[in-house]
Parts: C-alpha cells; structure tokens; sequence
C-alpha cells in the first residue's frame, strides 16, 4: 500500500538576513512573496529555473537539511464560512508512486491535458519540486496526529500569509515518530486531494526516467498529508466562468434551463449567494445583468446519460456539467475538459470581477463537495469532472521543496 520516507528538504535560510526580513514574521508577509525578491536580487528571471535554483543555492538563500525526515505542517484559519477557527495538522513527507498493478494513490477528478504537459515540461528540465501534492488517509483514532504532535520540537518557519491562514512548519527527524506514521500508511490508501496534473506528470516523469541517473528519485513524489477525519478538513467549491462562445443569446440559455431547473431572480449576487449555500443539487447562475437561482427538478439527476453509478449522477458537479454547461451552454462533455472556453474561479469576489469583464458571457456558483460525497466518489473507483474540488487551505509553494540533483 501507501510507502512514505523521510527526505533532506531545501528550504529558505532563515540565517539569511534578507529571507529573515520578509518571511520569519508571524504577523506579515509569507514565504511566496520571497521569490520575486529573490529574483530581482539575482537578476535571473529570464532564465530556466534550474539556473535561478542554482545561484539560489551557491548565494546561500536556500539550504539543504542535512537529515532525512519529515516536515510538520501546522495551519490555522477560518472554516468555509469564516465563522470559526480551526486547525489542520498535516506532514510532507515522499510517497512512492504506484506501479501499473497498484492504485495505492486514488483521484478524485478529471485533469485538463495542457495542465499536465506544463507540469511535466516544467519537472523533467529543471528535476525541482517545488509545491508538495495534497493527499488524504484515513485515521478515526488520531493514531498519526498525536505522533505528529509529540513530534513538533524544531520549528522553522511561522507566518500569516495573504489569505489570514497562520502556518507553523517543524522539521521532524525523530525516528520513533517516522516509524509509527510509515507503519500505520502501509495499510493505507491514499486519497489525492490536490495536485492532480503534478501527480499525473509525476507519473509519466517516472516512465521518462526509467533506467536513467534519476530513476530512483523519479518513483517517489513530494506529498502533504492530512487525515481525513480531521475536523480541519476544508473543501471549498470550484466555480465556472464561461466566455468565448458563438452566437451566445443569454435568452435561448434561460429557455434551455428551464427545462431542467426551476429559476428564481435575485437583485444582488450576495443574496444570491447566500441562498445558494443553503440549497442542495442548486446553483447560481450570474449573467451581466441579471442573477437566478437554479434548483434542479426533481429527479433529473437519473436522467444523465453519461455512464455513472446513480450516487456520482446526483452529485452537484456532475449536475452543473451535464444539464448547465453542455445542455444549458451547448459545450459538450467530451469537450469540457480541454476547452478554454470555461474558466475556473475560487474565489466568489473573482466571479463578481470577472463577470464586469467583456469576455465574460456568465458565471455559474456552486456548492463544495462534501466530504462524504468524496468519500463516495472515491469507493465508485470514478471521477469527478475536472477542477471540482478546492482544499483549504493548500501547502505553499516552495515552503520545502525537492531537487532531484541531491
């Protein structure tokens, strides 16, 4: 099943006067904001990130740990709703990546083929990892947080970052404690909560590598993990900006909808908003100039001809590409995946700005998936149409990353 090992990170130096200023703050700034400054320091933003890796290193902004082990990630922030605080403990660790007869690693959703192709240009040129995958394990009794907790001595990095979450990240090289979370993975498979196109170039970078000087480092893939029982387990949903279609007449999409969904008008898109998170199989659908809330008709969702088990059909991403996008927009399911006419937005204040921009033609607000709608997804062995799932919060680029050279 799930093999995980300890690993010699690189990570900013925070002996360096300039990386100490900007990111060993709790109270401001974050590491992301330290590449740019990096770059105008070393004058190498026009060049392969191997060779801005490299000064990086011989400039001693970034240094290598000189022990294998595992990186505690600790994070505080507010829930979906920003109600309430609440806290994710998590580890990065490697994780071997399955062979052709193993599925130790399971998705959840589609990815988008260019996605791919970018992170796998991007993984076999410069050998770096840069940004861990999100994964998630199963674990009622808290077996791996209490290690994890009892492991968290030497910290190295604290801050808030743009969006409130305060991270703690604590370097880990207890052997007792690595051993009882390797032995409690190895029964264990994985689900892949985030970073599917970077798992996917993983992959195919590890059948790249075969046979070469980089083999072993290429079987193995940088990972978070967090338990999914975790009450700091965040999903936010995924929303779905349209553009670029022909001949669009906002007037034939509403006729086509109502066959399927009951709407009702809103005056403003907060209001609507609000409403929709109330709703179950609903969605809002924001024209520039006018606000509906979408309620599908009963029973419908059986109606979906695509090949899925009844409980992925009643899921509300499947819903939203079947009956809105290709029924109600005229983009196909088999098109969806790769077209650039949808635009996937996270954030609801990006929906509003998006949708005063002459490209937009609508936006389409959903709800997140559910944990136990996961759940479900993953036990079908199918998968949810691409960009369905929004983890909160996700790991930072570069916080800790892998060179495959060392």
């Amino acid at each position: 099943m799930a093999e995980i090992e300890g690993f010699k990170g690189w990570r900013y130096n925070t002996g360096n006067e300039l990386i100490k200023n900007i990111a060993i703050n709790p109270d401001k700034n974050y590491p992301s904001q330290i590449p740019q400054v990096l770059n105008d320091k070393t004058d190498l933003s026009k060049s392969s990130f191997r060779a801005y890796w490299e000064v990086l290193k011989h400039e001693k902004f970034i240094i290598q740990d000189t022990e294998p082990g595992i990186y505690i990630c600790k994070q505080t922030f507010g829930d979906f709703d920003n109600k309430q605080k609440v806290t994710r403990n998590s580890f990065i660790c490697l994780v071997k990546l399955p062979s052709s007869n193993s599925n130790h690693i399971m998705m959840h959703e589609n990815v988008i083929d260019r996605y791919v192709q970018e992170k796998l240009d991007f993984l076999t040129l410069n050998k770096i990892e840069e940004s861990p995958l999100l994964g998630l394990y199963q674990d009622e009794a808290h077996i791996v947080e209490t290690a994890i907790e009892d492991a968290r001595k030497k910290l190295v990095y604290e801050f808030k970052d743009l969006e409130g979450t305060f991270t703690q990240l604590y370097n880990c090289t207890e052997s007792s404690a690595i051993k009882i979370i390797k032995d409690f993975l190895v029964d264990q498979k994985i689900i892949l909560a985030d970073g599917h196109h970077r798992y996917n170039a993983a992959l195919t970078a590890k059948d790249v590598f075969k046979g070469s000087h980089y083999q072993n480092a290429s079987e193995y893939a940088m990972i978070m993990l967090t338990n999914m029982e975790a009450p700091g387990l965040t999903i936010k949903p995924i929303h779905r900006g349209i553009s670029n279609l022909e001949g669009f007449d906002q007037e034939e999409v509403i006729t086509k909808l109502q066959n399927f969904f009951n709407l009702r008008t809103f005056d403003h898109a907060e209001g609507l908003y609000h409403e929709l998170k109330t709703k179950n199989k609903a969605f809002g659908l924001m024209f520039p100039k006018n606000l509906y809330l979408a309620e599908l008709k009963d029973g419908l969702e059986k109606n979906i001809p695509w090949n899925f088990p009844e409980k992925i059909k009643s899921l509300s991403y499947t819903i939203l590409h079947y009956y809105i996008l290709e029924k109600g927009f005229g983009i196909e399911g088999k098109e969806q995946k790769n077209s650039k006419k949808i635009k996937y937005i996270t954030i609801f204040d990006e929906c509003r700005r998006f949708l005063e921009t002459n490209d937009c033609q609508a936006v389409v607000l959903a709800n997140p998936v559910t944990k136990n709608e996961l759940k479900e997804v993953v036990e079908s062995g199918y998968i949810l149409p691409q960009k369905s799932t929004n983890f909160f919060p996700k790991a930072l680029d570069r916080l800790v990353n892998r060179d495959w050279e060392n």
